[in-house]
């Protein structure tokens, strides 16, 4: 009798475990397209990675012939450039892009007279105006064996551009593109988006009359 009771209970385990087994759901079908993971896309390290900006901006206009009118427009910036790529170099090249509407022109290096300085009007003064000249110095470019552009240190100065029209136009309130080429051939672009033009100081040169300490600036 032992047998039999024996084979009925092993029967009836089998039978209660295989109730308390938990069943597998099937997942419904999903109605999205299966994507294919995006490509890998190679990043572009440039050997030499110059940026920065323009800080300053100011305009000369000088005489023409017999007192008559330049078509020249001298457009001096003061600007800061930093090398993010991890090779040094010099620069060995610069111009000025000038944009605003249909008036687009390519400005030229000029040299910066040693005599040339910066007005500017001292904040602190408001009803009798006083004034403070400052140089513009150092002139990038004029020191070649010290600057050389190495990764995250700065290097700021100051350039002037040459840009002909003849016709009577001004745009301080363009866009300026600096366009530079390192000694390894690369090209960069620093640029200064069109805004509303500041007028932090002017350009002072020996045969320009000076601003008198008195007078009011506009």
């Amino acid at each position: 009798m032992a047998a039999p009771i024996f084979s009925i209970l092993a029967v009836g385990y089998l039978v209660f475990t295989s109730s308390r087994t938990p069943r597998t759901v099937s997942a419904a079908p999903s109605n999205k397209p299966i994507l294919p993971p995006p490509p890998l896309v190679p990043t572009v390290v440039l050997s030499v990675d110059l940026r920065g900006e323009i800080k300053e901006l100011y305009f000369y206009k000088p005489e023409g012939a017999l007192g008559t009118v330049s078509h020249a427009t001298i457009i001096v910036l003061k600007v800061r450039i930093v090398n993010h790529g991890p090779d040094e170099a010099t620069i060995t090249e610069v111009g000025l892009q000038v944009g605003l509407g249909d008036f687009q022109r390519m400005a030229q290096v000029t040299n910066i007279p040693d005599s040339w300085h910066i007005r500017r009007r001292r904040p602190e003064f408001n009803f009798f105006p006083s004034y403070y000249d400052t140089t513009i110095a150092p002139a990038l470019g004029s020191r070649p064996h010290k600057e050389i552009y190495k990764k995250g240190l700065p290097h700021e100065g100051w350039l002037a551009f040459e840009c002909v029209d003849f016709r009577d136009v001004e745009f301080p309130n363009a866009q300026f593109d600096l366009l530079l080429r390192d000694s390894l051939g690369g090209g960069h672009r620093i640029s200064r988006k069109p805004m509303l033009y500041v007028r932090e100081g002017q350009i002072v040169v020996p045969s320009q009359p000076t601003l008198p300490s008195s007078s009011k600036e506009d």
